[in-house]
């Protein structure tokens, strides 16, 4: 079986740049018409300069991420690989996973990789933040790691489908 890959989606990416864009506008709005009608001009200065900061720096990124070819995961022989282009990502060898679950909470679609000897996980994270949330989700849903597709190009049914039958065709080569 060849690698499967799963990319992010584009016109999601596009919706969130106009909606920067938006913001962008709505800041040098605020910082021009505070000043001319606001009771308040230091406040509207303020909060139409955070707004201009905020949303401005992301533009780019966005830019960014719009033109550039984004794996979020890829299943291969080796394991799940979680961001494998990126120098955060990691692989989660199909021998280490126990299954995989389907989780709604508040409306959203979470897929739980339920992992065997999940603190190990946790312990090996430098990263303070991502540990503990690592941690937040090892006691709320028993696991380290989560997923959703709301970004990808793939949807969560399909999804579950790819990773049971990579997991079942190559958990056992993990232990030879």
């Amino acid at each position: 079986m060849e690698k499967f890959q799963v990319t992010s989606v584009k016109w999601k990416t596009l919706l969130l740049l106009l909606a920067c864009l938006g913001f962008v506008t709505a800041g040098a709005g605020l910082i021009y018409q505070g000043v001319v009608k606001w009771p308040n001009e230091l406040f509207a200065l303020i909060l139409g300069l955070v707004t201009l900061a905020f949303f401005g720096a992301a533009f780019p990124l966005g830019v960014k991420r719009l033109f550039s070819n984004v794996i979020e995961l890829e299943l291969s022989k080796s394991g799940l690989s979680i961001h494998p282009n990126s120098d955060k990502g990691f692989i989660i060898p199909w021998g280490k996973i126990s299954h995989f679950e389907e989780i709604h909470v508040s409306g959203a679609k979470i897929i739980l990789i339920h992992v065997k000897d999940a603190q190990q996980w946790i312990d090996k994270q430098n990263n303070p933040i991502k540990r503990k949330l690592m941690q937040f989700n090892l006691s709320s849903y028993r696991t380290p790691f989560n997923t959703t597709t709301s970004g990808m190009n793939i949807s969560n049914k399909k999804l579950i489908k790819k990773l049971n039958k990579y997991h079942r065709q190559f958990k056992d080569d993990f232990k030879k």
